[in-house]
């Protein structure tokens, strides 16, 4: 069974929840019927007249950014991902959201890079976001350079390796930078 980012979840009560009083007093143990102490339940909690915990009820709210989040990796995920032949198109959505929930070796800094770069936009529109990537995944056949690519896509075009004035600018280089390279891109990018 597959489930959508656009689903809610259900939401249940669990038996390790804190209940409290209507006066705010815990009530983490009952005495069951055999007269010894154990943690309070669901069904005592209705028995008793118990709330949940602060923490239970907001964990149970909307979690917008939460969502926002698993959103992109799983775009993230489909970017990165070509149908297989003998895939069904469930198979395929499948196959593309548990990719999504794994964290490869890199960890998840493509999230926080388009992440970042929204909020970075939200607050100056004009801004200059400038990423520098290194390494052996520095290069355009990669899983982070077809990622990329989206961001600096412009007239059918991938505009890696050249400052773009207000857009974000992608340099890959596989043997890293001089400390004269970032320097030049650096101060183009600050306009000095």
């Amino acid at each position: 069974m597959s489930l959508y980012a656009s689903e809610t979840p259900k939401v249940r009560a669990s038996e390790s929840n804190h209940w409290y009083t209507r006066d705010g007093i815990p009530t983490y143990t009952v005495v069951g019927k055999n007269g010894k102490e154990r943690n309070a339940t669901l069904r005592d909690a209705r028995e008793l007249n118990l709330v949940p915990s602060v923490t239970t009820i907001i964990g149970a709210a909307a979690k917008p950014a939460l969502v926002a989040w698993m959103q992109t990796q799983v775009l993230m995920a489909a970017l990165t991902s070509t149908k297989l032949a003998a895939e069904t198109e469930a198979q395929y959505i499948d196959r593309i959201i548990a990719d999504s929930k794994k964290q490869g070796k890199d960890g998840n800094a493509i999230e926080r890079w388009f992440k970042n770069n929204f909020i970075l936009s939200l607050i100056n529109p004009a801004i200059n976001y400038v990423t520098f990537t290194c390494g052996k995944g520095a290069t355009t056949k990669t899983p982070i350079g077809k990622t990329l690519a989206v961001a600096v896509l412009e007239n059918g075009e991938h505009k890696f390796n050249e400052f773009r004035e207000g857009k974000p600018s992608v340099y890959m280089n596989v043997d890293g930078y001089t400390d004269d390279e970032v320097r030049v891109i650096m101060r183009k990018a600050l306009g000095v």
